[in-house]
């Protein structure tokens, strides 16, 4: 992460754009589609005793590992330059969505998702490629570490072709395993929507970068919680962003 004086906090705008979002298969012929999934990430922000318990049902069974690339990013973040009281904490929380959720992880997790619903796994290997150059070096080593536990637990799996040949480029060196390319191949291999999928992530991730990030603060749980709630989501946003992309057809997979 880069310090901005001007703000005193970390942000990667700085970096190289991330993977574009492109578009992907599964087609929609009308905007209900959208306004369904609006909904959708509209019940999961304003009703999380309802969304809660299948987010978390959702997050036990992806695993519980997806959120320490954040948890390192907000661990390095309180360290080097700690925030000093809970609107810097939610200034670090904004940056870290938009910077890292937004450009480097959805679009990736998306594709990801995309490819291997497809059993594209010549272009799995080619993202999971672009991705490497798009990643900055505070947090290229952790998703590396999170990408290759993550696809050791589809080891079960072994028979599916797309992960069969995305785990022989990951051991011959052609592929690193990056914890949103995993992701996504993990969310169609499990046939779990990515829509779901990418919400959950976000619960997650922001969670984790909070928790590690607000300890110089010595809030608690229900505090850094209370400001991840108050964050609009980057999920939502990258949907209109597919949406505005595609005009009034829009392309979603598995959505």
């Amino acid at each position: 992460f880069t310090r901005v004086s001007t703000s005193g906090f970390f942000v990667l705008r700085h970096l190289k754009t991330a993977v574009e979002a492109g578009r992907s298969p599964g087609r929609f012929d009308s905007v209900e589609a959208i306004n369904d999934m609006r909904q959708q990430i509209q019940l999961a922000r304003t009703a999380p005793a309802k969304w809660g318990g299948d987010l978390r049902g959702l997050l036990r069974q992806l695993g519980s590992g997806w959120s320490l690339v954040a948890f390192e990013a907000g661990s390095e973040a309180a360290v080097l330059d700690p925030a000093r009281n809970r609107e810097e904490l939610a200034q670090r929380a904004a940056a870290y969505q938009e910077d890292v959720l937004s450009r480097l992880e959805l679009p990736v997790i998306h594709q990801a998702f995309h490819h291997a619903s497809r059993s594209e796994s010549r272009e799995l290997v080619k993202l999971d490629q672009r991705q490497g150059e798009s990643l900055p070096p505070a947090i290229a080593p952790a998703s590396g570490r999170v990408g290759r536990a993550q696809l050791a637990r589809l080891r079960p799996l072994a028979d599916d072709r797309v992960v069969q040949r995305y785990r022989l480029a990951v051991d011959r060196g052609q592929a690193h395993a990056w914890h949103a390319v995993v992701l996504g191949l993990t969310l169609a291999v499990y046939s779990v929507p990515v829509l779901q999928g990418m919400i959950a992530f976000e619960r997650q991730s922001l969670g984790g970068f909070l928790e590690a990030a607000s300890r110089p603060l010595g809030l608690t749980e229900p505090d850094w919680r209370a400001i991840h709630d108050e964050l609009p989501s980057a999920v939502a946003r990258f949907v209109r962003m597919l949406h505005q992309d595609s005009g009034p057809t829009l392309r979603i997979a598995g959505g």
